[in-house]
């Protein structure tokens, strides 16, 4: 990122490398003060551990203010079933630590993270099992200007499955859109969704010129959405209503004003009517 130091801090350890044909080894590192971006993430310990054929075993924790987790487990590699078990236990993440990170994206952002997520069995079918906590936090996506705050919602891992129960997000006006249902994973590396959205009087865009030249205004919506399939090929049924007043600017970049000039129409087709 311009203008800051990406990361700063003060390291020190040891790396021990057995020369023995089994390729058994043993790292340690510490890192005090680690700074990533101007936040400041603590005192960070990594350990790494190989004996003979056995698992690699890893340790990692980070102690400070804002952020404050371990993780460790073993890993197995093999040419055709690698696999895993793992454990993070997550007792602080302030956001603002990440804010740096996807500031691109991201203008604001704070609140905290916590929770607990365990990784077993095949690293290419893995079982994912916990949950992850979302307190008091808040974001500014760059694109829409628009403040999206969360006081306390979870999101839960079990079965193969991400599910969200009535995860409730509020604009600053208090009005609120939330989301529920669950995404499935399977080896293959497609989600089957399931989940069900709604909004009432939402704020999702406030920006001007400034703040995006792409697109832009003053927009709220209502909608009842529903979204099944998978992700390669998901479904999605939608019922949306502008809010009253709401104002949209989208600005054709001059590479497309061909579109500018383009006709045609759009059929919409009640799949409920019965034919007479």
């Amino acid at each position: 990122v311009e203008k800051l130091t990406p990361l700063d801090g003060v390291a020190n350890g040891n790396v021990m490398l057995y020369s023995k044909a089994d390729g058994s080894f043993a790292t340690n590192l510490k890192v005090s003060d680690l700074t990533l971006l101007e936040q400041n993430w603590g005192n960070v310990e990594v350990n790494l551990a190989q004996e003979r054929v056995q698992p690699m075993r890893f340790d990692v924790a980070c102690e400070g203010a804002s952020v404050n987790f371990t993780l460790n487990g073993e890993y197995m590699s093999d040419s055709t079933n690698s696999s895993i078990d793992a454990a993070l236990r997550l007792k602080a993440l302030n956001l603002a630590a990440l804010q740096p990170l996807a500031s691109a994206a991201v203008t604001s952002m704070e609140g905290n993270l916590t929770g607990s997520i365990d990784v077993t069995g095949r690293l290419n079918d893995p079982t994912i099992s916990g949950g992850l906590q979302i307190e008091r936090a808040s974001l500014v996506p760059a694109a829409v200007n628009t403040r999206f705050n969360i006081e306390n919602e979870t999101i839960s891992f079990a079965n193969k499955a991400i599910t969200l129960d009535g995860f409730i997000v509020k604009d600053d006006a208090g009005q609120t859109a939330s989301l529920r249902g669950s995404v499935s994973y399977q080896p293959s590396v497609i989600f089957a969704l399931d989940l069900s959205a709604a909004a009432d009087d939402f704020q999702v865009i406030k920006s001007t010129e400034e703040d995006n030249a792409q697109f832009y205004g003053d927009v709220r919506v209502t909608y009842q959405a529903r979204i099944t399939g998978t992700s390669r090929q998901p479904t999605v049924a939608l019922n949306l209503k502008l809010g009253e007043n709401s104002v949209f600017t989208f600005v054709i970049p001059e590479s497309e004003k061909g579109l500018q000039e383009q006709r045609g129409g759009v059929k919409f087709v009640d799949r409920d009517a019965h034919e007479d």
